[in-house]
């Protein structure tokens, strides 16, 4: 529809509007309705193209089940018109997290489309899976990232070999850094504390707990040094437990590291 001399779309939500209905019953087909403006109609008239999905949520192994129905309902029809799709990334992936990045084109006799990183094609290893599927008018293509690292960072392309390399930007990743930590063990260090070294982005911090009664551990002493422009590293001294009467005994503790991204919660055993 046409607002302040610019065309709207809407999207079907839970409430009913006059320019999407659809009606959904059981053992039945669902049937919908779309209404266009005469506008929106002109600006589009050789590239149009009704989307139906239906989404079942199975709650399994598989998780969900989704039908698509896609048609052409432009008025005119150009022969080898095709567009490129944005696609909503992750805006703060993590490392160690699965990273997806899609490449999806629309449109009649499109060319196969690939992912690109930095202009360099993307290879299929252990870690890197890359699928896609194509239809008489949709092509998609992903590269996941099962367990990203900081090699997967750069700039991300969508291209179509065609009659032309054409080549759409989809976004930018870089990672942010997920608390790491270690208990070193250090000879010089003595038996009454444990020495624990942390590494994470700005406002890296650190509190610990016994994992019995969740007392409050104080730290014999702490220091922070920078490591780069976004990380640093912290590393506090954890006294040994003064109730331990086994000289082999194991104390239990409970820490949980956090940082601008978010925290890291572990156990330790000293």
């Amino acid at each position: 529809y046409e607002e302040e001399n610019e065309i709207i779309f809407n999207f079907l939500e839970s409430e009913p509007n006059p320019y999407v209905n659809v009606t959904y019953e059981r053992n039945s087909t669902a049937t919908g309705t779309v209404v266009f403006s005469n506008r929106a109609l002109e600006k589009f008239k050789t590239f149009l193209f009704l989307d139906s999905q239906l989404t079942l949520n199975l709650n399994d192994v598989v998780r969900s089940i989704t039908y698509r129905y896609l048609q052409d309902i432009s008025p005119e029809n150009t022969n080898d018109e095709f567009g490129f799709l944005e696609s909503i990334p992750n805006q703060e992936p993590l490392e160690g997290e699965r990273v997806t990045i899609s490449c999806d084109v629309l449109g009649r006799n499109h060319p196969p489309v690939r992912v690109e990183r930095d202009g360099m094609t993307i290879s299929e290893t252990g870690d890197v899976y890359i699928t896609s599927s194509r239809s008489t008018l949709w092509t998609t293509s992903y590269v996941t990232y099962l367990h990203a690292s900081k090699e997967i960072e750069g700039n991300y392309t969508c291209v179509a070999d065609g009659k032309s390399r054409e080549v759409f930007p989809l976004y930018n990743i870089e990672l942010k850094p997920r608390v790491r930590w270690d208990l070193m063990y250090d000879a010089n260090v003595t038996d009454e504390s444990k020495h624990l070294v942390l590494e994470g982005s700005e406002g890296l911090d650190v509190s610990c707990s016994k994992f019995d009664n969740d007392t409050v551990v104080v730290f014999d002493k702490g220091q922070r040094m920078t490591l780069t422009k976004r990380t640093e590293r912290l590393e506090v001294w954890i006294p040994r437990s003064s109730q331990e009467l086994e000289p082999y005994s194991m104390w239990h503790i409970s820490c949980t590291a956090t940082d601008k991204n978010g925290e890291n919660t572990f156990e330790l055993y000293l």
